[in-house]
């Protein structure tokens, strides 16, 4: 009997070494479905230091400058000899050339961060928003997106509410702006 259950623990062991080995060596392949193409859109941004509210105001001022991200309106306010800073909104704008839309694609835009209150519009369509400014967040660009030209337009804001974190009583530096890259 003793026997028996030996050489019954042994071909179980024989098995599992056997598959273990078998599955040790085999590869699989991720689908080419779930392929990413990631982009760097830092470079090659406009800036409008308004505190407009509407995209229509925005697309018709003047003003704009030519800046690359990660970009803080307000990054040497902290240091610099006049008192205060800047807690309002500001626009940031970019052009992109997409040879062809694919519908079977999902397009997003990644924001590692944007202080403190962020609205993103694609070609005149707001596309999504974010509160908060030391998580980044992504957009679904999707549905707004063409082939050709198109404009994103993202309006941050950084003003005193007391609603948002973190906290607006507390004593350390609220930055306005995009504060860290852009990716498509």
């Amino acid at each position: 009997m003793k026997k028996n259950l030996l050489a019954s623990l042994i071909k179980v062991q024989f098995i599992a070494l056997l598959f273990c080995g078998v599955f040790a060596h085999a590869t699989i392949d991720p689908p080419t479905a779930f392929d990413r193409n990631v982009k760097n859109i830092n470079s090659g941004w406009s800036y409008l230091e308004q505190p407009l509210t509407s995209l229509t105001a925005a697309n018709a001022a003047t003003g704009w400058e030519s800046i690359n991200l990660p970009h803080s309106w307000n990054a040497l306010d902290a240091t610099d000899l006049d008192p205060g800073y800047r807690r309002s909104a500001s626009w940031y704008k970019k052009e992109i050339t997409m040879d062809k839309v694919d519908p079977a694609m999902l397009y997003e835009l990644y924001f590692e961060g944007s202080n403190i209150v962020t609205k993103v519009f694609v070609n005149g369509t707001e596309v999504g928003g974010h509160i908060g400014g030391y998580i980044g967040f992504d957009i679904d660009i999707t549905k707004a997106l063409k082939s050709g030209k198109n404009e994103i337009m993202v309006r941050v804001d950084n003003s005193y509410d007391p609603e948002v974190i973190p906290s607006q009583k507390s004593d350390f530096f609220i930055f306005g702006g995009i504060t860290r890259d852009v990716w498509l």
